[in-house]
């Protein structure tokens, strides 16, 4: 092991070898090194890894996939590690069946306790079918580290499960008390999980230390978020929340395009409270990044802890400052281009004995992923300078148009469409199948401190609610509120309306045009939607 001033004037050199500088990051988060581990995630060859599974074991991952069944892992065809636990893993857009293309959770120690894979008792091996690249992950890993802030490292195996050849996958890290540990010094605190599309006020799956105490923290955290007085709410956030981390771990998150991570989608994130600190946030899942060179850095978040943080001016402020001293680590080619290189040397001769047709492919998916780097890093100086969005500047009485509302569907059986119904246009959502309509037309605004209502005109048909949904039939709302008007059935064209408060400067509001149904279709009149300042 080495000590930890070591390895931070480790990092320190090779900063400055690739013309890269931490000037703050090492102040918040101490990174010490094993060097088993750190020996693996340099390497540049493609180790061979082998997953022995019994009868037993297989049948226990098709009908249990999420259970723990024993193994033999073999590296190389020579190091055996026995009784290695492993499971199935992946959300939505990634699991597959033990039978297809399967990723997996592999624990080292949990059967045979002190034992490790190259110093780590848990690891991944990430099947990457949403990265047709292979190096999101390795990316946001690098860019993480080259900044300072904690992530799991990453690498490439070529795997077989028993003699099934199944290719190329992504090797990362996974979060435990060695990864703790290692990046931050110690794994005394509170980890949560935070789980698909679940925010800091949901019941998010504790992974390490105490429940009750874990617990008591995530609540205060979230108590803290709703209250309603700014500057109450800004002072215990400060109490329990490390705000400098936090503005650093958004910033690199935007910075990169982690569309799926917490700050832009609210998923895809640890969250750790220190036995004796503040709480901060690690990135995860981060398979599809780069995908939009012109994604913005100061997009509205429906995260909870951002939204908050956000509100306030000064950190605001200091936000930007972040995105200008972190986005160096992204922009620099001196770094990046040979690292680029590297890896395509590394991953595609593995490929092409595999699949010569997917190593093709692959390659050329990796030319496009460095043209959209070359593209967003090129003109990173104009998305930092467009700064946050300016509040809308309303006089009591005035009334706005509001235009450019944007589809949100949330099932494959929904249609949202622009178009002309009895010479009006209209936002249209519909059913296409037999499944539930689930869609909405969405637009966020910024609005100074005031009273507002927003108006729209609705024609509903055939609408059947689903029973159980609070927000059932089509409704205009504000998100996260109730909606007090909702049409059901054959409903002509009538007028809905929402009054809301605001209570600070800056304030973002999304508003929706919803259609929750069983089946059926709702229009909204394009020309009806307007806002209103109230006296």
């Amino acid at each position: 092991m080495l000590p930890q001033i070591a390895w931070l004037v480790l990092i320190s050199l090779i900063s400055v070898a690739t013309g890269l500088s931490c000037e703050n990051p090492g102040d918040h988060l101490p990174l010490t090194a094993d060097d088993d581990t750190t020996a693996y995630f340099a390497n540049d060859q493609v180790p061979e890894l082998r997953l022995q599974l019994n009868e037993t074991s297989q049948q226990q991952l098709r009908d249990e996939p999420r259970k723990y069944a024993p193994a033999t892992l073999i590296e190389n065809d020579s190091v055996r590690f026995e009784n290695v636990s492993v499971k199935l893993k992946g959300a939505a857009g990634s699991y597959r069946d033990f039978d297809d293309r399967p990723g997996f959770t592999l624990r080292a120690e949990k059967k045979q306790p002190g034992q490790t894979f190259h110093g780590m008792a848990k690891f991944h091996l990430n099947n990457a079918v949403q990265d047709e690249t292979y190096l999101n992950e390795w990316i946001g890993w690098q860019l993480f580290q080259a900044a300072g802030y904690p992530a799991p490292q990453v690498a490439h195996v070529r795997l077989w499960i028993n003699d099934r050849d199944m290719g190329l996958y992504v090797l990362r890290e996974g979060f435990d008390e060695r990864f703790l540990r290692r990046t931050v010094g110690g794994s005394d605190g509170v980890l949560f999980d935070g789980g698909f599309l679940q925010d800091i006020d949901d019941d998010l799956e504790l992974d390490l230390g105490p429940k009750k105490k874990g617990r008591a923290k995530l609540q205060q955290l979230a108590i803290a978020c709703s209250q309603t007085d700014p500057a109450t709410r800004f002072r215990m956030l400060e109490e329990q929340l490390d705000i400098p981390r936090f503005l650093q771990f958004m910033a690199l998150e935007r910075l990169v395009g982690h569309w799926d991570g917490y700050s832009l989608n609210i998923n895809n994130y640890r969250l750790y409270f220190p036995p004796d600190g503040k709480a901060f946030f690690l990135p995860h899942g981060m398979d599809q990044i780069l995908g939009e060179p012109w994604a913005g850095l100061y997009d509205h978040s429906p995260a909870l802890i951002a939204q908050c943080v956000m509100q306030n001016p000064d950190w605001r402020a200091n936000y930007q400052s972040e995105l200008q001293r972190l986005a160096p680590f992204l922009t620099k080619p001196e770094f990046w281009e040979p690292r680029f290189a590297r890896m395509r040397d590394k991953l595609i001769p593995t490929l092409t004995e595999f699949d010569a047709e997917l190593a093709a492919t692959t390659n050329q998916r990796i030319d496009e992923l460095i043209d959209r780097w070359r593209e967003r890093t090129q003109n990173m100086d104009e998305l930092i300078s467009h700064g946050w969005p300016q509040a809308l500047e309303i006089e009591p009485g005035q009334t706005l148009p509001l235009t450019e509302w944007y589809p949100h569907p949330e099932t494959e059986e929904t249609q949202l469409e622009e178009a002309e119904l009895e010479g009006l246009r209209v936002y249209s959502i519909r059913g296409t199948g037999t499944g539930e309509v689930l869609g909405s037309w969405r637009h966020t605004l910024f609005l100074t401190r005031g009273r507002y209502r927003v108006e729209a005109r609705v024609q509903t048909l055939a609408v059947v609610p689903i029973r159980s949904d609070l927000l059932r039939g089509a409704a205009l709302y504000r998100q996260d509120e109730p909606a007090f008007q909702r049409f059901v059935g054959d409903q002509t064209w009538t007028k809905c309306v929402d009054e809301f408060e605001v209570r600070e400067d800056l304030q973002p509001v999304e508003l929706v045009l919803s259609l929750r149904a069983k089946y059926g279709q709702a229009w909204f009149d394009r020309e009806s939607l307007q806002l209103i300042r109230l006296e």
